[in-house]
């Protein structure tokens, strides 16, 4: 008996040490799994969409928030975000944005992004980027989530990545961290093209297509997730200048899957619309 008390009392040290200190690599891969899911639960998000991932910071291990994170909690409150202002300071690109949730509260944040040499198409990433860190941020704060947002990730020094099995909560390995000089790096520039890419350019045809699948339906009133979105799927800061045969090729297909899961929810929203109209017939019976 007395060492069932002691061992339940562990337990309580344990998450305890969890809650004030935010240091999970103390937990056990089931109690990972269970506070994972716990924290998806208390905020009404879907686990298995992955929402947080984990990460590294001053030697503890803790959450951040993902993209699906900030899009949950954004329909689930309802929150409204305002038109963002831009300015330009030095070579940062300071994005300040104001969201409102359903319930009246209202809250502001910013978006900091460094400029550095980026001209164009670059230039143009650049500020999506700084849009939807600011959009994020607001939406987290307004939420009440105080956690970091994966657009801030890659800019702190010393920041490790962390790959755990949600199902298990084993976990797998450690993304190396990044010196200050290199995460300042890596946010003012774009990623270099391999030297056995670099003179292989994507055709007239494969950009045009590329920019006509830019313009979907899908991308609507979101145009910075949509910046994110192909940066993502590249796997760097791009332009039409310098993209590659090969990064335009998985990029088209990207947009082209994109562009169809679109079209098939509002395929089955239309049709789910259609069947609850049929269903509220008096004369359907008759």
């Amino acid at each position: 008996m007395e060492r069932a008390i002691v061992e339940k009392q562990d337990g309580i040290s344990t998450l305890e040490n969890v809650v004030i200190q935010g240091d999970l690599a103390k937990l056990t891969a089931p109690e990972r799994v269970n506070y994972y899911r716990t924290v998806c639960e208390s905020l009404g998000l879907n686990p298995y969409t992955k929402p947080f991932e984990y990460i590294t910071l001053n030697n503890k291990l803790t959450l951040y928030a993902k993209r699906d994170a900030a899009d949950q909690l954004r329909n689930l409150h309802g929150v409204s975000v305002q038109k963002p202002d831009i300015q330009y300071v030095d070579d940062l690109i300071i994005v300040s944005v104001s969201a409102v949730n359903a319930q009246g509260r209202s809250d502001s944040d910013l978006g900091v992004v460094s400029l550095g040499t980026l001209r164009g198409e670059g230039k143009a990433n650049a500020i999506m980027k700084a849009v939807t860190k600011a959009k994020r941020r607001v939406t987290l704060s307004l939420c009440g989530l105080g956690w970091l947002d994966e657009t801030e990730v890659d800019s702190i020094p010393d920041a490790r990545r962390v790959k755990v099995d949600t199902q298990t909560g084993e976990i797998l390995d450690e993304t190396p961290p990044q010196s200050r000089q290199d995460a300042q790096e890596t946010a003012s520039a774009p990623k270099a093209v391999s030297e056995a890419n670099a003179g292989n350019p994507a055709s007239e045809k494969q950009l045009a297509l590329i920019k006509k699948l830019s313009k979907s339906s899908a991308w609507d009133g979101v145009p910075e997730q949509r910046a994110e979105f192909c940066c993502e799927v590249v796997g760097r800061q791009w332009s039409f200048d310098d993209l590659t045969k090969a990064e335009a090729s998985t990029l088209i297909e990207a947009l082209m899957a994109a562009d169809a899961t679109y079209h098939a929810e509002q395929d089955e929203a239309a049709q789910a619309k259609a069947d609850d109209q049929a269903g509220d017939d008096p004369f359907e019976n008759e």
